[in-house]
């Protein structure tokens, strides 16, 4: 191949352009690089790839935790008066028992179960 060919030139570009990417340097805890490399080659990727990946993985997650918080703050009015709006329910459930003789009501049991599963999760059995 002639010297100064298109073929050339673009190799010396692509390589060119691979060591003119953004670097750093990283200082890895003991045992980390070890750590990264049976991952890497898990995932079929050499260890650079799988950093690149964990880090946009990571860029990825925080924005999806900023949608959540933003929807949160946008909707923050609306999910503070559910507790409202179910203890409303609940009172006229237990008032319309009361008409038809129902006692407590289908919904202030369910809340109850509720309340009762909630109770579970804070505090589990040892």
């Amino acid at each position: 191949m002639p010297r100064g060919s298109k073929v050339a030139s673009r190799k010396k570009r692509v390589a060119e352009s691979i060591h003119d990417r953004d670097r750093i340097i990283v200082r890895l805890p003991d045992g980390m690089r070890e750590q990264l490399a049976r991952v890497a080659e898990a995932n079929g990727r050499s260890v650079t790839a799988e950093v690149v990946t964990a880090i946009e993985k990571h860029l990825q997650d925080i924005d999806r935790i900023t949608e959540i918080w933003q929807f949160i703050e946008k909707h923050r009015e609306n999910i503070e008066l559910l507790d409202s709006i179910w203890g409303a329910v609940i009172d006229v459930e237990g008032r319309v028992g009361k008409l038809d003789g129902n006692g407590w009501g289908t919904l202030r049991k369910l809340d109850h179960k509720i309340q009762e599963e909630r109770l579970r999760e804070k505090n589990p059995p040892a």
